[in-house]
């Protein structure tokens, strides 16, 4: 849509709905608002998209198991609410799992900066490398960031076909700082059985997604070139069962 000179763009609006513009910018981008009818008509449109995606796909409800099993650390599930997550994983923390290696995102890339979890038939845990699951289960990932930056997940089933797991934007998403941080969304895994493999991207701009798909349908067995990018792989094994 056309924008008189000084309005926002959508990109600012979808950065300050996510909370990720920097304290002044925020502050000018609300004053802004505050005598634009034009920007504060596309900000509420992109808000009530985001709402109704988050109802339709909303994160699950993580809970801490019962009593803490001595880690039979293996992953179930994607946590439905941050607060909840944050419980689940500091229970976790708490019964030995060392802290991930975080990452300053566009530098050097560090290991295990992403992490998920598995809800299967209503239990919550923490995954793994090679981690089995089964069609339905929900997955929600988690980032250990240093800095903010934006994030997508991509995965390549076993039918060797891509997809999108997160966001449902065009772009990456912005993602703030800090340990064991959980993505706003769960994903439902569908019936292709076989392994997967998930690509986790952290990126200093919010780059555009589509082509990145594209790229890995026409070549599912090399990471999806995400330049400027750190990129976390997680293997998984769908398999039938209960």
């Amino acid at each position: 849509m056309s924008r008189r000179e000084g309005c926002l763009s959508d990109l600012q609006l979808d950065l300050l709905l996510g909370g990720a513009l920097a304290g002044g910018e925020e502050g000018r981008a609300r004053e802004h608002l505050s005598t634009c009818a034009g920007c504060t008509a596309r900000y509420d449109e992109l808000h009530a998209d985001r709402e109704a995606f988050q109802t339709a796909m909303p994160p699950l409800e993580l809970r801490a198991p019962e009593p803490p099993r001595r880690l039979a650390p293996r992953r179930a599930a994607w946590v439905g609410s941050a607060m909840a997550l944050a419980a689940s994983v500091a229970l976790v923390v708490l019964v030995g799992r060392p802290s991930r290696e975080g990452i300053e995102v566009g530098q050097t890339k560090g290991t295990g900066w992403s992490g998920f979890y598995v809800r299967h038939q209503g239990v919550v845990r923490e995954g793994g490398p090679g981690e089995v699951v089964r069609p339905g289960d929900a997955l929600q990932f988690t980032t250990s960031l240093t800095a903010p930056g934006f994030v997508a997940v991509l995965s390549v089933d076993g039918a060797r076909r891509a997809s999108l797991y997160y966001p449902a934007e065009p772009t990456a998403a912005p993602q703030p700082a800090g340990e064991d941080v959980p993505l706003p969304l769960s994903t439902l895994l569908d019936d292709t059985l076989g392994p997967e493999t998930v690509y986790v991207l952290a990126c200093p701009a919010p780059i555009l997604l589509d082509p990145l798909v594209v790229a890995l349908e026409r070549e599912p067995s090399r990471p999806p070139p995400a330049e400027g990018c750190d990129v976390d792989v997680v293997e998984l094994d769908k398999q039938e069962g209960p």
